[in-house]
């Protein structure tokens, strides 16, 4: 395949900071703080362009290995009891993805003390970007966001250089103090200008994706969607392997087939916003839990502004819960303005959703399944080509679906096993 889709990695760096930030108000524009503090005691301390741009990177989804929202808020007690947890789930998700293999090793570090060796107890080497990160972490979570910030300033200074002994890179530190003497740094960090300041403070690098490679990106979007939580494990890998298959069947370009998987991958990014206890309730949702669920494809839409070379994948995903007689949410559109494929990953959405476990029932029977797509084929909510089409490959596309899924909940188990680093 000769498409190449071309991607800013710092404007990548920044979606996946706002969606991870996104799981609670308490930790809003958290990530970009770091980044912005790592980034002037960085470059207080003379390191070169390249070690900057890898640490704003880092800096902004460093905590992307906290799946979930408990997980998040225990990283904002300034004495963390367990902090190589998430931050060796995140080593191991980001270093899937090629392009950001660097930084993988960055956040892996990021909660480590100072070693006068620089080394692990295993040998290997710690990057001073990690140890810039963990100390301008720990600043950012000693500010009180409800309260003028230069009088804050020697409260967590005493704080921070009162901490153990050997908690913090001494360089870093000392660095630290150098800056803080400045207004404008505390002023900045707690400031609406931060986006436009680490944009404009260096030059980052542009990459071009093949549609496999830019899969692999979307894989890793996914998982941070669907790890949150067991039981939404393996939703948009299922989602994503079903939108292909019916692509294929329904005789798309291949190309089209892999933009209708990574579409799948990326349906319900918005999710993230929405509550674990809403996600995981067991019974039935209030109209108020349902109103939460409902903003979920909105997000989604608005996340993927990003990309702006994938602007019609980003209508497929997003639009999933739109309807043909217009009474899907949240835009209410019509089958006027619903793509053939919109509405493949609109079916492939339905049908992975009722035929895997969820909280509060288990997959549901054949016959079951088939009787509920008929249904909203009929009341014309679901493209009745499409459903024909599951309907006649059923047993090949739902055998395809169970195994992606299977091995997709092993990844899952793996991502939590807490043991040794590798």
């Amino acid at each position: 395949m000769t498409k190449k889709i071309k991607i800013s990695l710092f404007e990548m760096m920044l979606t996946l900071s706002t969606v991870i930030d996104f799981m609670s108000v308490e930790m809003n524009n958290h990530q970009i703080r770091v980044a912005y503090i790592a980034y002037r005691i960085g470059e207080e301390m003379g390191l070169p362009e390249e070690q900057l741009v890898d640490m704003i990177m880092a800096s902004l989804i460093h905590d992307i290995g906290a799946l979930s929202l408990q997980e998040r808020l225990d990283t904002f007690h300034f004495e963390i009891k367990n902090p190589y947890q998430h931050a060796e789930i995140g080593y191991r998700l980001v270093k899937q993805f090629e392009p950001l293999k660097k930084i993988a090793k960055i956040i892996r570090y990021h909660h480590e003390n100072w070693r006068e060796s620089g080394k692990t107890l295993s040998g290997e080497d710690i990057p001073i970007e990690s140890y810039i990160i963990h100390l301008a972490d720990r600043v950012e979570i000693l500010i009180r966001k409800n309260e003028e910030i230069l009088g804050q300033k020697d409260r967590i200074l005493s704080k921070v250089l009162n901490s153990t002994t050997n908690t913090f890179h001494p360089q870093a530190l000392e660095t630290l103090k150098a800056v803080s003497e400045k207004e404008y740094f505390w002023l900045e960090a707690v400031s609406e200008f931060i986006q436009s300041i680490l944009s404009k403070a260096i030059t980052y690098p542009s990459i071009e994706l093949a549609l496999n490679n830019f899969d692999n990106m979307a894989k890793l979007f996914g998982q941070i969607i669907d790890f949150r939580s067991r039981f939404t494990t393996t939703h948009s890998s299922g989602v994503a392997i079903t939108s292909e298959m019916l692509g294929r069947l329904l005789d798309l370009s291949e190309e089209t087939c892999k933009l209708l998987h990574i579409a799948g991958y990326l349906h319900d990014l918005g999710k993230l916003v929405i509550p674990l206890e809403i996600l995981e309730k067991p019974g039935k949702l209030s109209k108020e839990e349902f109103n939460v669920i409902k903003s979920h494809s909105f997000y989604t839409y608005y996340i993927l502004e990003t990309f702006e070379s994938l602007d019609e994948v980003r209508k497929w995903a997003a639009f999933h819960h739109e309807r043909l007689n217009g009474a899907g949410y949240p835009f209410h559109i019509n089958q006027d303005n619903i793509s053939f494929e919109s509405r493949i990953v609109g079916v492939a959405d339905v049908f992975t959703a009722l035929t895997e476990d969820r909280p509060y029932r288990q997959g549901m029977a054949k016959n079951a399944v088939l009787s509920i797509l008929d249904e909203m084929g009929k009341k014309n909510e679901l493209d009745q080509r499409i459903i024909t089409c599951l309907i006649e490959h059923y047993d090949e596309i739902n055998e395809i679906r169970r195994v992606t899924q299977q091995k997709v909940l092993k990844e899952y188990e793996n991502f939590l096993y807490t043991g040794t680093r590798e």
